[in-house]
């Protein structure tokens, strides 16, 4: 227990001793951290000294996360007694290195903010269409430039067991495979050249399913890992396999059809078995993207025996199944982790297996806070489906609910199925990368992961006053070392262009919601009119992130503190909005800036009006809307509340 003094400096009262901490911890060998610990802990204060007791090591670390929380703006602890335990035994984080590389220090300074916030899990997505980031010793060509080291991802791993953190690599497969097939296109069902790619997006690179050498990489790789990552778990991706390649393949129909394989889906199916019963011989169980259920949430299983008839048994260079039983029990070890909408997550408890939630949880999105924490992973289907609908009638998501709209022909309602056991393990946070780079991480982190973890920890309804709360959870980041969200993200600002003067006024600012950034308005348009769409989006691996809408808080602090001031009404917010449009009417912002900021001068300028009976009720609403359009990537987000202070909202 070593880090009781790191974790507590700064909180503890100044000028006085620090309280003893004793802790009695029932099994305290610190070994890896598992899906199965026992994370429940006691926690006394009182004027002498601090008491933890755990029944593992793991629960004493959520009582010092605790402890360092608790402590008041002065370092003070109050005397308390606490009882606690997490609502689920998975409470992820998903970061992806493959489209833009995030260096090993900054995944070890991650590890630090989640233990902080009681996160167990670290899954890291290392391999996509732009990035094999795994330095593999049986296939050298696969690692792309920037890439991991084992002994470097072996200090990851040691460096998040001690925090009570497992580490999950998950590599990319059958899809979303463009890096393996630069280096190794024999891999790939046309055996052919494949370029590499600085595109987002879905691409058609897939492997080949009927081929034997395919089958003995992938069990190399995952042996590979397992040296690394002593956790149970791999993940095998599965997610959005474009099937073109496959139909146009002699080998891979003549495959199909010797297996019995009716269609693509299928296909998947099995070679997702496949992959699982190698994983299995190494130990491992397998978690996949909710993509592997599709074409009927039994696919997998009804799949797995076929896969032990047919397929000859482990073997150099053609491993297969090892038996009929082990091919039946992959359909209850296999973990689906949703993230398309409430109905992949029925699906998969329908077909018995265990799920974890990401659906709702996008930090990529830049949804505010309140919206994630909404969702909690259990929730009955109806009540996902309702927190669904809702985002379609929310005024900060206008821009993009016809988009919203288009996610609802994922769902597949899974009513008719009979439940097999299935069991919700947990949820899981994802921030994929294509919009963030490693300078930007803790800004698009830390501004409302916080909010996601006490979800995931307590499972318990948001607060009223969750957006005080999470102010005073910054806070408390900053004052742990952590990492200062704000005072980072007005750092970039100004390495951007902003001056101090300006930040007040820029500050107010949000991006556009959902995915419109990142498909820009043309790919946006195709995706809601359901063609097909087009491969020219604003953003690729090398444009660079250096604009202030890069370096903004996905959700702005600044508009939630003039919230307030406009339920208090008066002078101050007469004198706030007056500040504000000196600001706005000042010579000097950048060009990219100028509109956003016209805009957010229409909206002040409106709350002024209004506060001063210069202007009726629904001329300010129809200003205020038109202020709140999009201005390219930027919205003014203090719009949804001044309708909603207008009686409009």
């Amino acid at each position: 227990m070593d880090r009781v003094n790191r974790w507590l400096e700064g909180f503890l009262r100044r000028g006085a001793p620090p309280l003893p901490v004793r802790f009695n911890v029932l099994d305290d060998e610190q070994g890896q951290p598992a899906l199965d610990d026992d994370a429940s802990y006691r926690l006394r204060i009182a004027a002498n000294g601090v008491r933890i007791s755990a029944p593992q090591w793991v629960g004493a670390n959520h009582a010092l996360a605790t402890l360092a929380q608790l402590a008041g703006q002065d370092g003070h602890l109050p005397i308390a007694e606490i009882d606690d335990a997490p609502a689920f035994p998975w409470r992820g984080l998903m970061l992806d290195p493959a489209r833009r590389f995030i260096s090993l220090e900054t995944l070890l300074s991650t590890l630090d903010g989640m233990a902080f916030h009681k996160l167990n899990v670290l899954h890291l997505h290392l391999t996509d269409d732009q990035g094999f980031r795994f330095q593999s010793v049986a296939h050298p060509k696969l690692a792309s430039e920037q890439s991991y080291r084992s002994d470097e991802l072996r200090r990851l791993v040691a460096e998040a067991s001690k925090r009570g953190i497992r580490v999950v690599p998950e590599l990319d497969m059958p899809g979303h495979v463009t890096s393996w097939l630069c280096a190794h296109p024999e891999w790939g069902p046309r055996r052919m050249p494949v370029a590499p790619t600085n595109k987002f997006g879905p691409h058609p690179a897939v492997l080949n399913p009927a081929d034997p050498a395919v089958y003995a990489a992938i069990d190399q790789l995952l042996g590979e890992l397992a040296e690394v990552f002593p956790d149970e778990f791999v993940h095998v991706g599965g997610d959005e396999v474009d099937p073109t390649w496959w139909r146009d393949s002699e080998e891979v129909a003549n495959y199909m059809v010797d297996r019995g394989l009716q269609d693509a889906n299928a296909l998947q199916a099995h070679f997702i078995a496949r992959v699982a019963e190698l994983a299995a011989r190494r130990g491992k169980r397998v978690i996949a993207w909710d993509e592997v259920l599709t074409g009927g949430a039994k696919t997998l299983s009804a799949v797995a025996p076929t896969v032990a008839a047919t397929t000859p048994a482990s073997g150099p260079a053609n491993p297969g199944v090892a038996n009929s039983a082990a091919a039946t029990a992959f359909s209850n070890s296999l973990v689906v982790q949703a993230w398309r909408g409430a109905t992949a997550r029925g699906r998969a408890l329908a077909a018995g297996h265990a799920c974890i939630l990401s659906s709702g949880y996008y930090l990529d999105l830049f949804y505010p806070a309140d919206l994630h924490h909404a969702y909690a992973p259990d929730a009955a289907e109806e009540d996902l489906l309702a927190q669904e609908n809702a985002l379609l009638d929310d005024p900060r998501l206008r821009h993009v609910a016809a988009g919203l709209k288009w996610t609802q022909g994922w769902r597949e309602s899974a009513q008719h199925q009979s439940s097999s056991g299935g069991a919700v393990l947990g949820g899981e946070a994802c921030l994929w990368s294509e919009l963030v780079s490693e300078e930007l991480l803790p800004v698009r982190l830390w501004s409302r992961m916080p909010a996601l973890a006490d979800r995931f920890w307590s499972n318990r309804e948001a607060p009223q006053d969750l957006a005080a709360c999470l102010e005073a959870a910054r806070d408390r980041l900053a004052k742990a070392g952590i990492v200062d969200v704000q005072g980072r993200s007005q750092e970039l600002l100004r390495a951007l262009g902003v001056s101090e003067r300006q930040l007040p006024a820029v500050e107010l600012l949000e991006p556009v919601k959902w995915y419109a950034r990142l498909l820009g308005e043309a790919a946006l348009a195709a995706r809601i009119q359901g063609t097909a769409m087009p491969q020219a989006r604003p953003y690729r691996v090398d444009t660079p992130l250096d604009c202030p809408i890069d370096a903004l808080l996905p959700e702005s602090f600044a508009a939630a503190r003039f919230k307030s001031l406009l339920a208090q009404g008066g002078t101050p917010l007469i004198a706030e909005c007056e500040r504000l449009l000196a600001i706005c009417e000042e010579p000097g912002f950048a060009p990219e800036l100028t509109a956003p900021i016209q805009s957010l001068a229409l909206v002040l300028k409106t709350v002024l009006d209004q506060a001063q009976g210069r202007i009726d009720t629904d001329a300010a609403w129809r200003r205020v809307v038109r202020g709140g359009k999009p201005q390219g990537e930027y919205l003014v987000a203090i719009a949804p509340m001044v309708e909603e202070w207008l009686g409009r909202g």
